[in-house]
């Protein structure tokens, strides 16, 4: 049995679920909104093997029978109408707890381990990146205006900031389309009434002059600041249990995807930005084996940029990233790897 645990509106999920079952493989999917308010689960100790017991679609599934699970981005329960914000922050946290104590007890396979996608955090991999050898730009992680300054003034040339977490909140809101899947049962949030269905993406940036006279502002949240790396290309790579699919993107043909190539979502179509397949230099695919072991991460996906010398500078590793897009533009077989990994 191969456990999904993802949200409703994860795009990739379908993919996955039709490669498994194209391989005879037995599956199941939790969504993460649906507990506790419309699935039953239990935890059962009784002097014999520990186990956990969950209700999907697919019918109960059994921790004792899971041999892998995808945890593929999960997002905030279903809280119930009528509820003070309290008692619905209670259920939050006791499901949460639940499905934490529910996969202590699978003794499967995890894509990924749950304990390294914790750990994979943009600080700590950043330091991981440069043990294993790879470039890393200048990195200050500050609320402190006046080192920001000190940064800009020791820089060779632009400094880009970014935030720490990538996004404007903890985590997917689609409080609507659960409203509209589930009706009169849960309750839309006053501060989620305008919820869009995602978390709101923070884009990197130049710092320019305009935006450091601002830089005061920096004592209400930490950013990180960066030299910014001259680009040729922005490259992804899709890291899948030791395969890798690495793809040039073409961002410094537009102005607007020139910093940061995620812009490029902002278009009508993505496919407007030229995306090319490429093998990686020995080096550096050796480099990523070594990086995403060390991590403890089955699945990644690292951005780094090719500079118009042919070095390569490592940015992140996004250890829930989509890939969905690249393997639509440049046919590489992603899906499927994952669902080798899955099945292995």
């Amino acid at each position: 049995m191969i456990l999904v645990v993802s949200h409703l509106h994860e795009p990739s999920v379908n993919g996955v679920v039709r490669g498994l079952e194209a391989r005879g493989a037995p599956w199941a999917r939790v969504n993460t909104e649906e507990f506790p308010l419309f699935r039953a689960g239990r935890i059962v100790l009784d002097g014999a093997e520990p186990y956990g017991l969950i209700e999907t679609d697919r019918g109960r599934v059994d921790t004792r029978a899971v041999s892998a699970v995808w945890m593929r981005r999960a997002a905030r329960p279903a809280v119930p109408r009528g509820f003070r914000p309290k008692d619905k922050g209670f259920i939050v946290d006791e499901a949460s707890a639940f499905l934490h104590g529910f996969l202590d007890l699978v003794g499967g396979v995890f894509v990924n381990p749950r304990e390294a996608e914790r750990r994979a955090r943009k600080v700590p991999q950043l330091a991981l990146a440069r043990r294993c050898g790879f470039t890393v730009p200048r990195t200050l992680v500050t609320n402190d205006a006046q080192a920001v300054r000190a940064f800009v003034a020791e820089a060779a040339g632009p400094v880009v900031f970014k935030p720490l977490s990538g996004v404007t909140s903890g985590g997917a809101d689609f409080a609507r389309a659960l409203e509209q899947r589930f009706g009169e049962a849960v309750e839309v949030e006053p501060e989620s009434a305008q919820a869009t269905g995602t978390a709101e993406l923070v884009f990197s940036q130049i710092l320019t002059p305009e935006r450091a006279a601002q830089l005061d502002a920096l004592r209400y949240a930490p950013v990180i600041f960066q030299d910014y790396v001259e680009k040729a290309f922005d490259v992804r790579i899709t890291y899948v249990a030791g395969r890798i699919f690495a793809c040039r993107i073409h961002s410094q043909e537009a102005g607007d995807t020139a910093v940061d190539f995620r812009r490029m979502a902002l278009r009508p179509r993505v496919e407007d930005v030229r995306h090319a397949l490429f093998d990686p230099p020995a080096a550096l695919a050796e480099g990523i084996d070594a990086f995403m072991r060390a991590a403890g991460l089955v699945f990644g996906c690292l951005d780094f940029v090719e500079t118009p010398d042919g070095d390569f500078v490592f940015l992140e590793v996004n250890p829930s990233g989509q890939w969905l897009w690249i393997e639509q533009l440049t046919g590489a077989p992603i899906t499927a790897a994952l669902v080798d990994a899955l099945c292995a």
